[in-house]
């Protein structure tokens, strides 16, 4: 799947990674935490009818 990404001016550069190669990049605190949050409920099943966002 290809996606069109835009850079604002907080942002010279994007990568795409798996959630696992991004726990591995995460710079702060508990991001890591929000990986695996986003993994599990987002990814892995299908999120309840109210935190689904439309396409």
């Amino acid at each position: 799947m290809e996606q069109h990404v835009i850079l604002n001016y907080e942002h010279s550069e994007y990568k795409w990674l798996s959630f696992n190669e991004a726990m591995e990049q995460v710079a702060l605190p508990g991001n890591d935490e929000v990986l695996t949050f986003i993994e599990k409920h987002f990814v892995k099943r299908i999120p309840m009818e109210l935190l689904r966002v439309g396409k």
